[in-house]
Order: C-alpha cells, then sequence, then structure tokens
C-alpha cells in the first residue's frame, strides 16, 4: 500500500488499513477472485520510499472473503448494456464483456430505445435485464472479464449455444510454436506465407474513397479529417496520429468550445495501409515521420506544428522527434508504445515488462521482432491464439479502461469499420512490424528538439495501463530529462479517452 507522507503519525498503522479497505475492497484480483470484505490484518511490514515522488510503499498481509468461479461453474448473469460494441453482463460481482467480434455472424446488432442483437429469424434476442449463463472455462484476470467457451441465452423456454475460442493451455501452446516454426521454414508453406494483395482504395474492385485525400511526392494518398478553427484562423495547429487499429475518425472527448478557446486547428488522417490512405510497402519510422511532414505543407499548415501520437501512433512521434525537429512546437506521447527489444531498457525491466503481457501478444510481439515474414502467417491461423486485440478480448485493459469502454459508441464505429477495409496486412500487421521490430534509433538516442525552451515534450502514461507498464516509460522520461512526464494514478491505457484527461493534454501541449 502507498501513502503520502502527510499520514504519518501514531495512527499510521490505522490510515493504511482504512486505506487497504478502501482500495481493496470490492477489486477483482487475478489470482484471487473478487475480494468482497477484509477480515484481518496479519503484518504491516517496512515502508519504502519511491523515489521522485515521496510516496512510501508498505507491504501489507491480510485474510479475506473472496468470490472466485472455477472452471467449469455455470454463472447466472444479467446483461447490463448492449451497444455496437458487444454487450455487459453481471454475475454477482464479477462483470462479464463480450464483444462483437465474439458474437455469431447471424446476430445483428439492432439500435432504437432497446439495443440488442438479435438472429437473423428473430427466435433469439439479446437486450438489457436478459439473462444468460456462462458456463465459465477460465476467467480473465485483473479486469474481471469472462473469457468463455460458450455460453447460452435463454428464450422461451430454449437455450440458444454461442462458441467462442479459449485460451489454450502452455503444453498447448509448446506444441504449437514447435508445428509453427517447423512449417514456417519448409518451401511448401510459400503461399500461407505471402500475405495477400492488399485493395487499394480508387483502384478497380477497390472500395471507394469517400473522404479528402492529398497526394504525396511518392504518389501515395493520405486520408484526413479537420475539426477545430479554419487553419488559416487558428494559433495552434495540431496532428493527431492514431494508434493500432484505429483511424482518422477516432472520437476525442474534446468539444469544439474549448478548441476555438485555445484557438486550435485539429488533423487527424488515416496513416499509410489504413481506412483510406494507400499502403506503403516499404513503411518505417523515417516514412511515417514525412508522411507527417508532407500532408502538414500539402496542407499548409505553416512552418511549424504540433504533434500528438497514441499508443502505437507514438512511434512516428518520435520519429519526428529524431528526423523534422526543426518542423515541432511541441508534441505530447499519449500511453505511448515501449519496444521491449530497446536496448536502453536494462535487461531485467525489459524481461518484467514482457513476461506481463498474456501469452499470446507475448508471442504476437516476438514474432514481429524476430520474424516478421512470417507475422502475417502467425497471425491468421485458426490453431495459434492471435493477439488478443484482435480476437476481442479484455484481458489487456483495466478496470478504468473497461469502463471507458461502456461510452464509446456512436458516429467513429462507422470510419471503424473502414480500419482495415484495404487489408489487414498493410495496416495492423505491418505497424506491428515497425513498432516491434528492430529500430533505427532508441527514444534514448533522440537530442532535446528545444534546447532553447522554445517548446515542450510531454509523456502521459497511465499507472494501470497494462499493455505499456508505467515503469518502461517511466524509466525513458527519467533518461531524457527534457519529456515532461504526467503519471495518471486512476487511468489505464485509454486515458486519452476520458474527457479530463483529454482537455489536460491539449491545454498542456499548447500553453507550453
Amino acid at each position: 500500500m502507498q501513502l503520502h507522507p502527510r499520514h504519518f503519525g501514531r495512527d499510521l498503522r490505522d490510515k493504511l488499513v482504512a486505506k487497504l479497505m478502501k482500495d481493496v475492497e470490492g477489486t477483482c484480483s487475478g489470482r484471487h477472485g473478487f475480494i468482497v470484505a477484509i477480515t484481518g490484518i496479519e503484518s504491516v511490514g517496512k515502508g519504502l520510499i519511491r523515489d521522485g515522488t515521496g510516496f512510501v510503499t508498505f507491504p501489507v498481509k491480510y485474510q479475506c472473503v473472496v468470490f472466485r468461479p472455477f472452471k467449469g461453474e455455470i454463472l447466472e448473469a444479467v446483461v447490463t448494456m448492449v451497444n455496437k460494441m458487444g454487450f455487459f453482463a453481471e454475475a454477482g460481482p464479477v462483470q462479464i464483456f463480450v464483444s462483437n467480434h465474439l458474437i455469431p455472424d447471424d446476430m445483428e446488432f439492432q439500435s432504437g430505445d432497446i439495443p440488442n442483437y438479435t438472429t437473423s429469424d428473430g427466435s433469439v434476442k439479446i437486450q438489457k435485464d436478459s439473462e444468460v449463463q456462462p458456463l465459465d472455462d477460465e476467467l480473465g484476470t485483473g479486469c474481471c472479464s469472462a473469457d468463455t467457451e460458450e455460453f447460452w441465452a435463454f428464450k422461451s423456454g430454449q437455450y440458444y449455444s454461442m462458441k467462442y475460442d479459449v485460451r489454450r493451455t502452455k503444453e498447448d501452446m509448446i506444441g504449437r510454436i514447435a508445428v509453427g516454426l517447423v512449417v514456417g521454414f519448409v518451401g511448401y508453406v510459400y503461399v500461407a506465407l505471402r500475405p495477400p494483395s492488399p485493395k487499394i482504395c480508387g483502384s478497380p474492385g477497390g472500395p471507394p474513397v469517400t473522404s479528402p485525400r492529398v497526394r504525396l511526392g511518392d504518389g501515395r494518398h493520405l486520408a484526413y479529417k479537420e475539426r477545430g478553427l479554419p487553419r488559416e484562423q487558428a494559433k495552434h495547429k495540431i496532428i493527431v496520429v492514431h494508434g493500432f487499429g484505429d483511424s482518422k475518425g477516432f472520437k476525442l472527448p474534446i468539444s469544439e468550445e474549448l478548441l476555438k478557446e485555445l484557438k486550435i486547428y485539429l488533423l487527424a488522417f488515416d496513416r499509410a495501409g489504413y481506412g483510406e490512405s494507400d499502403p506503403n510497402p516499404k513503411r518505417s519510422l523515417k516514412s511515417d515521420a514525412f508522411d507527417v511532414q508532407e500532408i502538414a505543407d500539402k496542407l499548409q499548415l505553416g512552418p511549424k506544428f504540433y504533434v500528438i501520437g497514441i499508443a502505437l501512433g507514438a512511434y512516428p512521434v518520435y520519429a519526428c522527434l529524431k528526423y523534422i525537429p526543426h518542423r515541432l512546437s511541441g508534441a505530447a506521447l499519449v500511453v505511448p508504445l515501449t519496444n521491449y527489444w530497446w536496448r536502453c531498457f536494462p535487461a531485467e525491466l525489459s524481461k518484467k515488462g514482457l513476461s506481463g503481457l498474456v501469452p499470446q501478444d507475448r508471442w504476437a510481439f516476438t514474432v514481429a521482432h524476430y520474424t516478421p515474414w512470417l507475422l502475417h502467417w502467425w497471425l491468421t491461423r485458426k490453431w495459434i491464439p492471435s493477439f488478443s486485440f484482435l480476437e476481442g478480448k479484455t484481458d489487456l485493459f483495466s478496470s478504468s479502461d473497461l469502463e471507458i469502454l461502456k461510452h464509446l459508441d456512436g458516429p467513429q464505429n462507422e470510419e471503424q469499420e473502414k480500419v482495415e477495409q484495404q487489408g489487414a496486412h498493410e495496416s495492423l500487421n505491418r505497424d506491428m512490424m515497425v513498432s516491434f521490430g528492430k529500430w533505427e534509433f532508441e527514444p534514448t538516442d533522440i537530442s532535446n528538439p528545444f534546447p532553447n525552451n522554445e517548446g515542450y515534450v510531454h509523456m502521459w502514461q497511465g499507472y494501470e495501463d497494462k499493455i505499456f507498464p508505467f515503469e518502461l516509460n517511466r524509466y525513458i522520461a527519467e533518461r531524457l530529462p527534457w519529456i515532461r512526464y504526467h503519471e495518471v494514478a486512476d487511468a489505464g491505457h485509454l486515458l486519452i479517452y476520458k474527457a479530463a484527461h483529454c482537455e489536460a493534454i491539449f491545454r498542456a501541449l499548447v500553453s507550453s
């Protein structure tokens, strides 16, 4: 448990116990289950001061009552919310999220006064207050989401079965990896290893072009979307670089009134291969930085502009800081990616960060780093667990992220349908290959882009982020004193989608 020094005194133990009950009761532990109540304190160890914060961490051993579903146990659950992303259900204190990626194809989302998923013949409907019975094969950890083998929706005295993929055991994983490595080196799998050709927007047989685009010097096009003041009237021009599996249509919770108050022109664009932007088979750190520079010049944003990179969208911002620092007024790295193979990390820190991932993500990132030519094959095999994000699993999200996910609905999903329309390899796969591949430089190789304090670089990190742990980005910030580091205690990977955090990010960027 962590305490601020202002709480130190004779009643230190009582305050520790009170904070323990406040922070722990009602939470979910992946190992022990849902913590219902603390019944006793066994011991309180010596405190350890955290460098740079003043907070003191105390090891506390306690006894508690827990609620933990076991493998094979059937739980009664009630649907609490239904939207385009899937539905939430509750089984006592356990919250279950079922992604729309896992709902059978014959069930379609129906909007209206009562959102629901309904089969084509109308015989089965899942809506708020519907009763479902999850058969728990292996309950997810951390955020108390269920990863089930199947669940049954009950209606009119009959059960309707919906099947899901389950996590594989370690023994199965090792066997599949061995088979994958052998098959990968056999010549007759050449066709399987070669990704399909992309469907270029505007080409014969390709998706239509519906967004404004600019033509780059190499002939490619980048699609874009504008918000805020007209660029001629704005004082601050900001380019936002979206993250993995996203597009220019992502909806930040920042109002037009605030953009007008801060005199901001906001530009978002589909990165190469995403949405309606042409793929770039030679995509690299440097090419993404020059894409940012060229779209700024094509739209006449002026000699300088700001950049914000979200999650995997941070690697183009790192590249801008390296290759075009003279064009920047400032930069913000929001929950930025960390490449676990950067040499600047101590070995133990990299190992800890990588081991903290769910196994299927750890293997996907490892393949992207060591054998990128195998990544398309790896992610398209049904018998190999894919990247958890692509499977719609919520293991990688914190409890605060899940709360945000409940409200991420609306017009942005229309753009979301276009994310992979030109092919997953040139969008998602290539993103992973560049992000977790061998970098041309590392963040610690970047010199201060603003030696005269004419601008600043901000880094925003969620303390609860399970995808890119705070320890890794905190280490980067400590090595680069010109980065202004903001660590948000009650936030996870989706912190920018909370209105208060989003406003703070924009205000800090332009005010500095």
